[in-house]
């Protein structure tokens, strides 16, 4: 796997990549917002000679999709060539003040702005639709954005939403979950207006919550790391103006009719038995995460029927020995495992643990929704914000393609206790 690291040094509390920008908050709660395109812009006129990893790695993973990438990549020499060139960017990683001092305009942020938040700390920051949703110990807060293209980015002031503390949000469908804690969940239904018949609210809808995870019919509450429950909501077909997100649907009503999520693991799982041996368990829009007690850790796929019913089947990826994982973050190339003291990613594609830092962080975001961003983290630590892009050329390099399991060279994991 290639991984070009980018340091934007500074006091941050959170980092998310959004609309070709990089939004942070600082510590003494400041706004700033970095032009990434600029940024790989930039870098490339001063280390040309890894051309054109930084547009790639850090402005526009979607090309890495794209039909002309996959027919270039079919040519043994340029495919060659491109991966010289992810080698010869800067290791262990770019520290932006290195060459950003040699252009005082570009040195700085595109915009600085003071926010009036005097909360003790941020916990959890995402963007969605122009919005960006603050968590913090005492509250939940948005502060609208406006990103023209080919001008200056511009925020307006904050708004209060909740008065509670807010650990983290997870926003789709025109809605934004905000898990609270022992103050439990809360859903902002039809935030956006998408649909103006059905009233914009929010709903009180469980007693706890650490986080929670989107799935196409609904999303998985975790009032605790080994607890998952299942709501599945209503939806309705989503309005198209402002509709900056692409959302077909617009979420109109949850069900509050919590389902425990291990029923659907396979080899008939006993609650009880998946509580007590498992230290964390965690949900993308089609996998789900498990790590035991006992050090193991487990992917699974996803389905959805076609009458609505769920299942989950063992993933074909090696069982692994992870320590204590804090989060796990999805990106396009395989999960971000944020542990104890050290992040990693496990390849899709090849099952291998790869290091992306060694250390704690403050906050790590990834973005499978962004058009742009699928393949980037941003690790914000005490020295910055740490950027870090990934591509795998075992996805071009191993049979069939999108599938580095199909081979069939691994076994399939089980949840056995």
């Amino acid at each position: 796997m290639k991984i070009a690291k980018l340091l934007i040094p500074g006091r941050f509390e959170n980092a998310f990549a959004y609309m070709g920008r990089l939004i942070t908050v600082t510590e003494d709660r400041a706004m700033q917002i970095y032009n990434l395109e600029s940024i790989a812009n930039f870098i490339e006129t001063k280390y040309s000679v890894t051309l054109p990893t930084p547009t790639y790695m850090f402005s526009r993973n979607d090309w890495f999709s794209s039909p002309q990438f996959k027919t270039l990549m079919q040519n043994e020499a340029i495919a060659k060539d491109l991966y010289a060139a992810f080698d010869r960017f800067p290791q262990p990683f770019l520290d932006w003040t290195e060459i950003s001092h040699l252009d005082s305009k570009i040195s700085r942020p595109e915009l600085q702005k003071p926010l009036a938040i005097n909360d003790t700390a941020i916990l959890d920051m995402s963007v969605y639709n122009n919005r960006i949703y603050i968590g913090t110990t005492d509250s939940l807060l948005h502060l609208d954005v406006e990103i023209p293209q080919g001008a200056t980015a511009k925020v307006q002031e904050p708004q209060k939403r909740l008065e509670v503390g807010c650990v983290n949000i997870a926003v789709k469908y025109g809605a934004a979950n905000a898990s609270c804690g022992s103050d439990g969940l809360f859903t902002l239904i039809n935030d956006f207006s998408w649909r103006p018949e059905v009233v914009r609210r929010t709903e009180h809808i469980e007693s706890g919550s650490l986080r929670t995870g989107w799935l196409d019919y609904g999303f998985v509450n975790y009032p605790a790391l080994n607890e998952p429950y299942l709501f599945k909501f209503q939806s309705e077909k989503a309005r198209q103006n402002s509709n900056l997100e692409r959302e077909s649907r617009v979420l109109t009503e949850v069900n509050l009719d919590a389902e425990s999520f291990t029923d659907y693991l396979p080899g008939n799982v006993k609650e009880s038995d998946f509580v007590d041996n498992t230290q964390y368990s965690y949900n993308s829009n089609n996998s789900f995460f498990v790590r035991t007690n006992a050090g193991k850790f487990y992917s699974y796929k996803i389905k959805k029927s076609r009458d609505a019913s769920t299942s989950i089947l063992p993933n074909s990826i090696p069982e692994k020995s992870i320590s204590r994982i804090v989060s796990v973050n999805p990106t396009k190339v395989g999960p971000v495992i944020e542990t104890s003291n050290r992040i990693v990613i496990l390849s899709n594609e090849t099952g291998q643990l790869e290091v992306l830092h060694d250390g704690r962080a403050i906050a790590i975001k990834t973005f499978p929704q962004s058009k742009r961003f699928q393949h980037l983290v941003a690790i914000t630590i005490d020295e910055g914000v740490l950027l870090v892009s990934l591509f795998d050329e075992a996805a071009f390099t191993t049979p069939n393609g999108a599938n580095g399991f199909s081979n069939n060279s691994h076994q399939y994991a089980d949840l056995r206790f």
